[in-house]
């Protein structure tokens, strides 16, 4: 038995499978299994996530751009021709069409004009003269502001109306809308890239689906709104840029994957697809923001800027080699820095060294820190995208360079080529649209192409030039104005409104931008008339009255203030901003309590509105209430990092709390991006001082009257500084230069006064107190101090004279009562004198210097049970004390 069980072992060891064998035998199972699985799911039509959704970001709604009139055809929703051009097409679609649909943002739109100026509207002019036999259904899809991932939602509709092609021009919107990438940029590149395999299967798709029913997609992926929210639209604007390698790293990682999206969608319905690149204004167009490299000292930002002031001031003489050199410099100090490209690259342009120029300009996009011109690396994606996936591709960019070479003799395109930053000119968009032509006719959709210049493209030319008129052209400056504004470029939109108005165009939103420019650049008075005549025009504007609103902010008009902002809030109460801004003017009266409630709707509305949480700070600072002050302020900056009018706000509570060092640290933040700020160079000060830095703040002082000498406050503490630092005549200086600046003020000569008379000048200060009262007879502080400088000279019915005028003049203090009792005891006017004093103790009971002056008084008139019952349990008087007889002095308070 045992034997045969010992060869039932040995028998059953030897059928046994050896590891490696299991191991393929199992993923054998598994390929199978996996590959059914992946079939059944496809027969009950589930379809890989990277199909059905963008896991990137959500949409928290979704509007069709068409809809079906009573007629049966499509046509544009009335909701959506905000952004989108009024278009139609049949709903059967005849077996003689050709059915084009053209995506993108406003270029595709055709902006700044419209979609009959647009490449669409060409290439349909184009296909029409090339084969007019054909029914060419060009649909213009292109929706303003819109970026690739709205492009690719857009596709989901656009693939269910039958198209024959799709024609792809996106990317210059990548960066326009707020959206994170947070979790993404946590993720471990190798979860990542197996998470990308994973979303091209359905079993993962179904495994979504499944999740999806236990909570809400919000949770994994970011929820954008159903139609654009710029950025630059916000009140915080271009602020909210700022250097993110990482974040634009994941754009750019999300741009590629909607180009792969829109393909796929696409060949879903059987469409073929054209990628075109996109050009961008190299030469002729600034940064929108630049921004300093993080590593820069203070010192070298200031270089910075000196050196680019040299080279812009260079270039307008026609100097290359001087405007080259300071750029030159100011790049090898800070490569992050856009301008310094761009200026370096305008140099080399002007010295007619295109390919290095060429460098340097789109070094400057790509250092743009709002890159509202699409990257070298948008453009790159394009092409190996097309190339991957096998679609054919219009490379306009290469093109339009081509064409800069052959006419200017570098590759570095303009504005003979663009309207603006990135919108091509008319005739632009005629090249790009018989470029189109020429790649249909290669696919074989159009018949044939159509020679530049040949009889039928100058027809098609005619025909498009009789599309644009005087009021065409006048619409267009205004729109591109708006775009400048919008961007922050003042000047570019300043000259395109006086365009627009020379070409007739009158309507209100010339007014309102002329009167946002107006704001934006100090000129309140211009801009109050502008946006009151917007206001007269369009009253149903929540906009207009918004901005309004600041606009007598700024003039110190509040209660008109408060109406137009309110009436902005009743016409639209939706919009974050129209109730931060109401916060800012409660403030401004004064109504903390009011701004508090306002700032809080703000964000409630909008939780990461920066500005919201700054006024939030500002209305708690006004109550008291510090450190919540903090908080708000802290996040305003945590959302925004370079919001300078926050961090000024953080300092001066810091200071408020008491925590100097780092009060000073965060005035000098505020400095480096702001030097001569004179409110931060006054906060820096008064922190300094307060923590016995008196050296430092005394330099913070000079900067601070330096850089706004239009401020008393900074001169009379520099001066009060100054004395206390034991340099009287560096703080008579500076009291004479601030006479000179404020000739009609009295606080100068008075505290020039009173630098004299503590050294023993009395003539001198006398004339100085006298002047003073000259200057304003109702100024107390300067007949005070008179007074008390008569009395030091024993000169006490001078003296009684400037108490009793004091008096006269309204001013009832304990002080003002001691002094003139004093004087007028003193010449004898004894009885007058105790009715003072006994003024000054009812003013003030605990005023002991006065209480004791007058029990001396009626102590030496033998009145000792008077002088008793005033001291109360401190005791009877000494009996050799004589009223008055301590050394003859002067407090602040004005006392002798």
């Amino acid at each position: 038995m045992a034997e045969r069980g010992e060869g039932a072992r040995r028998l059953s060891a030897g059928k046994r499978l050896s590891a490696g064998k299991k191991l393929v035998f199992t993923g054998v199972v598994f390929v199978l299994f996996f590959a059914g699985l992946e079939g059944a799911l496809a027969l009950l039509g589930i379809h890989p996530v990277t199909a059905d959704r963008d896991p990137y970001v959500g949409f928290q709604s979704y509007l069709p751009l068409f809809h079906k009139t009573a007629g049966g055809d499509y046509e544009t929703a009335s909701n959506k021709l905000q952004l989108f051009n009024r278009q139609s097409f049949p709903r059967t679609k005849s077996s003689d069409a050709v059915r084009i649909f053209t995506v993108g943002g406003s270029t595709t739109y055709g902006r700044p004009f419209d979609d009959r100026t647009s490449f669409t509207g060409w290439l349909r002019a184009y296909l029409r003269a090339a084969a007019p036999g054909i029914d060419w259904q060009v649909v213009n899809a292109g929706g303003i502001s819109y970026a690739s991932y709205r492009v690719a939602k857009l596709l989901e509709e656009l693939v269910e109306y039958h198209p024959d092609l799709i024609i792809v021009y996106s990317g210059n919107n990548e960066f326009l809308e707020r959206r994170t990438y947070a979790k993404l940029l946590a993720e471990p590149k190798a979860v990542t890239g197996i998470k990308r395999v994973l979303h091209r299967t359905r079993t993962w798709a179904l495994g979504q689906r499944l999740a999806d029913w236990r909570r809400h997609r919000a949770e994994t992926t970011y929820q954008l709104t159903g139609e654009v929210q710029e950025l630059l639209d916000t009140s915080a604007g271009l602020d909210l840029y700022h250097h993110d390698d990482a974040f634009r790293g994941k754009v750019l990682d999300h741009f590629r994957y909607n180009l792969g999206r829109m393909v796929r969608l696409a060949r879903s319905a059987g469409a073929q697809v054209v990628f075109v690149t996109v050009p961008v204004n190299l030469r002729s167009f600034e940064p929108f923001k630049s921004q300093h490299g993080d590593a820069l000292s203070a010192d070298q930002k200031r270089r910075c800027e000196t050196l680019q002031r040299t080279a812009r001031t260079a270039l307008a003489d026609g100097d290359g080699d001087g405007a080259l050199a300071a750029a030159t410099t100011a790049t090898e100090l800070d490569p992050r820095d856009a301008e310094d490209h761009f200026l370096r690259g305008r140099a080399l342009t002007l010295l007619e060294r295109g390919d290095e120029a060429g460098v340097e300009l789109r070094r400057a996009v790509v250092e743009d820190v709002c890159p509202l011109r699409a990257l070298p690396s948008i453009n790159r994606a394009i092409r190996r995208t097309a190339e991957e996936e096998d679609v054919a591709l219009v490379d306009f960019e290469r093109m339009l360079e081509d064409r800069t070479e052959a006419t200017l003799g570098h590759r570095n395109p303009g504005d003979e080529a663009f309207m603006d930053h990135v919108h091509p000119t008319v005739q632009t968009h005629g090249l790009l649209g018989r470029a189109l032509l020429d790649e249909l006719a290669a696919m074989g959709i159009a018949p044939r192409s159509i020679a530049e210049g040949s009889e039928t493209d100058l027809a098609v030319r005619h025909e498009i030039a009789g599309r644009v008129d005087r009021a065409t052209y006048a619409r267009a400056y205004k729109n591109l104005s708006k775009v400048l504004l919008w961007a922050g470029k003042e000047e570019e939109a300043r000259r395109y409104l006086e365009l627009a108005k020379e070409s007739g165009d009158q309507d209100w939103e010339l007014d309102y931008n002329e009167g946002v420019l107006a704001l934006e650049q100090g000129d309140t008075e211009r801009a109050l008339t502008s946006l009151e005549a917007a206001r007269d025009k369009a009253p149903a504007m929540a906009r207009v009255h918004d901005q309004l609103s600041m606009a007598y902010a700024a003039l110190g008009e509040l209660d008109q203030a408060l109406e137009e902002s309110r009436e902005a809030l009743r016409l639209d109460d939706t919009q974050a901003g129209g109730w931060s801004n109401l916060s800012a003017v409660l403030r401004q009266r004064g109504e903390a309590a009011g701004a508090l409630d306002a700032a809080q709707r703000a964000l409630d509305l909008e939780p990461e509105l920066p500005q919201a949480h700054n006024n939030l700070g500002n209305a708690l600072f006004d109550l008291g209430r510090f450190d919540d002050a903090r908080a708000s302020y802290t996040r305003a900056l945590e959302l925004r990092p370079d919001f300078l009018d926050a961090r000024l706000d953080l300092a001066l509570v810091l200071g408020q709390l008491g925590r100097y060092p780092e009060a000073i640290a965060a005035f000098d933040r505020v400095l480096e991006g702001r030097p001569g700020d004179s409110a931060a160079l006054l906060g820096r000060a008064r922190a300094q001082l307060a923590s016995n830095r008196l050296e430092p703040a005394l330099g913070s002082l000079e900067q601070a009257v330096n850089s706004a000498p239009q401020n008393p406050e900074t001169w009379e503490l520099l001066a009060r500084s100054q004395i206390t630092a034991g340099r009287p005549e560096a703080s008579d200086r500076t009291l004479r230069k601030a006479m000179a600046a404020f000739p009609d003020s009295p606080r100068f000569p008075h505290l020039l006064g009173r630098n004299l008379a503590d050294r023993g000048d009395f003539g001198p200060a006398e004339k100085a107190f006298r002047d003073a009262v000259a200057l304003d007879d109702s100024y107390l502080p300067a007949r005070i101090d008179l007074g008390n400088l008569y009395t030091v000279e024993n000169r006490p019915e001078e003296a009684a004279r400037v108490f009793e005028k004091a008096i006269e003049l309204g001013a009832e203090n304990t002080a003002l009562e001691h002094s003139l009792g004093a004087v007028l005891i003193l010449s004898g006017k004894v009885e007058e004198g105790i009715g003072h004093l006994e003024r000054a103790v009812e003013l003030d009971p605990a005023n002991r210097q006065a209480m004791e002056d007058l029990a001396a008084v009626y102590h030496h008139l033998g009145r000792d049970q008077d002088a008793r019952r005033l001291l109360g349990g401190l005791g009877g008087p000494d009996p050799e004390r004589r009223p008055f007889d301590r050394a003859a002095g002067r407090q602040d308070g004005g006392t002798v």
